[in-house]
């Protein structure tokens, strides 16, 4: 999975590094603390493919550089956290080094449960394996199940596969 992620993750507002990805935090005591406890049914195959369509259709915008359209697939919390134009600035600078995506494809998909924190709920965390023009990098866009049952992205990550001597970083 993600064994060191980029100095730069966005769109992590809630408490992301806790439950998104198990690697990121070095304490499994407290994956289990967060994470654990009685979820409402484990996500289906159809719920899968809902965020599988959702990450891929975000990233789509993001890839155009339509992020206003980012915007609006972002889940409610997001939106009511991160203004459109912050979030455009942010995505530009943080990929503008990869260059032009040449491929992309899904990577693996996890369940996770968050039962408290920032934004408790149902979280599947959609991970793609991507070529971009200068590099290869492993994103994960992590999509949030909201009250209509849609699953809308609530964060985003990339890991370039090379050692980092920074420590995660979230930005706000």
């Amino acid at each position: 999975m993600f064994a060191r992620v980029s100095s730069l993750i966005l769109l992590c507002l809630m408490s992301m590094s806790l439950m998104a990805m198990p690697a990121l935090t070095t304490a499994p005591e407290i994956e289990k603390k967060v994470l654990t406890g009685p979820a409402p049914e484990p996500a289906t195959e159809s719920d899968r493919k809902v965020a599988v369509a959702s990450a891929e259709k975000w990233l789509e915008y993001a890839d155009s550089r339509s992020w206003e359209r980012a915007w609006a697939a972002s889940s409610d919390f997001y939106r009511k956290e991160m203004p459109a134009s912050h979030m455009g600035n942010l995505m530009y600078q943080h990929r503008k080094p990869f260059g032009a995506l040449k491929n992309r494809k899904v990577k693996n998909v996890t369940y996770k449960y968050l039962k408290e924190g920032t934004l408790p709920g149902e979280y599947l965390v959609v991970e793609f394996d991507s070529e971009f023009e200068n590099q290869k990098v492993v994103e994960a866009v992590i999509t949030y199940k909201e009250k209509d049952n849609l699953w809308r992205a609530s964060g985003y990550i990339t890991d370039d596969g090379k050692p980092k001597k920074e420590a995660v970083k979230k930005v706000h």
